[in-house]
């Protein structure tokens, strides 16, 4: 037993760093998360271990002796680290997939279908939704998702109802900034995703 209470405040450390890694990670990952269920005790666990054990390897500009102060720090440096990663997975995550992908791998790194399909803030994606049943076709900007996995709702702005031949039925929000517009795909038959110009997720081909 003396055993075990001699290696609990090292364990504490360890659960602490990890703890804090992932908030700083979430903190700019565009995903609500829950705790007790997306991350386990032994993730947080395995996590804070590798960046304690990184910390103390790194060179200390000064020595602290006071433990309770370096372990205070220990944890908050490990925050930064999640805020890094998290930096760099949304600077350099699109790159990854796409580099992936041109290897040969359909899937991208993300489970969530939805949250890959997505711009980047300053390039506009609109969305077109035909609805078959109702003979009506709905175009509008994708403002935000709801952070369902399967089909969440889209968040759409500046709508515009056209009918299946393309004439304007309701254009009455098209320039209205302070409309906004709730809808779920799976009451659409077909989803059109029109991106910039300029964007990334174009996708050039040489077709003959």
């Amino acid at each position: 037993m003396s055993d075990l209470f001699a290696i609990l405040p090292e364990a504490i450390l360890y659960l602490a760093c990890g703890f804090s890694f992932i908030c700083g990670f979430y903190l700019l990952i565009e995903r609500r998360f829950n705790f007790f269920s997306d991350v386990s005790f032994t993730i947080m666990l395995v996590i804070g271990f590798l960046n304690v054990n990184v910390i103390r390897v790194l060179p200390m500009p000064f020595v602290i002796k006071n433990s309770s102060i370096r372990y205070i720090l220990i944890v908050i440096v490990g925050f930064a680290f999640g805020f890094c990663v998290a930096f760099l997975r949304n600077s350099l995550g699109e790159y990854v997939n796409n580099f992936v992908i041109k290897c040969g791998r359909r899937k991208t790194s993300s489970e969530l279908f939805w949250y890959d399909i997505l711009d980047r803030k300053d390039k506009p994606l609109w969305v077109r939704l035909v609805n078959m049943d109702k003979e009506y076709i709905l175009e509008g900007v994708l403002l935000s998702l709801d952070e369902s996995k399967n089909n969440p709702y889209l968040l759409l702005g500046y709508c515009t109802k056209y009918d299946l031949k393309g004439n304007i039925i309701d254009s009455q929000y098209s320039n209205r900034d302070n409309v906004q517009m709730i809808v779920k795909p799976d009451d659409f038959n077909e989803i059109v995703l029109i991106y910039d110009e300029h964007s990334s997720k174009r996708v050039y081909l040489n077709i003959e």
